[in-house]
């Protein structure tokens, strides 16, 4: 059995970083933010959670913009973990640091706010990056 309570805050969480997205980035940067939201869950099930916030934060650094669509999603996806006491301040620094099975639960958590993310970037934003 679900629990409600969790799915529901994750769910609305999720609504609000998309909503935030929307309302904070460009239309070029939405698409992509569109883009890699749908995408990075299967980054993370090939390559790992670390790997991929290591190359999400790599793009950061090459783009060398606050409103780019990759640190919206990082910063969005810290300040998850964050709010569910799953680390305390900086994503990579501490999941590099955890024992495996709090590496699971990490990751888990951090599909399943990708996976309702999914959701609602589809109906809010409008377009692919192709």
């Amino acid at each position: 059995m679900i629990d409600m309570t969790l799915e529901d805050g994750r769910a609305s969480k999720a609504y609000d970083f998309v909503f935030e997205a929307k309302q904070i980035l460009k239309p070029d940067e939405q698409k992509k933010y569109k883009s890699y939201v749908k995408k990075i869950p299967m980054l993370i099930k090939v390559n790992g959670l670390g790997p991929t916030m290591a190359f999400i934060n790599s793009k950061i650094g090459e783009s060398k913009r606050e409103e780019s669509a990759y640190n919206k999603i990082y910063v969005q996806i810290e300040q998850w973990l964050i709010y569910k006491k799953l680390i305390n301040e900086n994503l990579i620094s501490e999941i590099i640091r955890k024992n495996s099975y709090e590496y699971r639960i990490i990751t888990n958590e951090v599909i399943a706010l990708l996976t309702w993310m999914k959701r609602f970037v589809e109906s809010m934003i409008e377009g692919d990056e192709n």
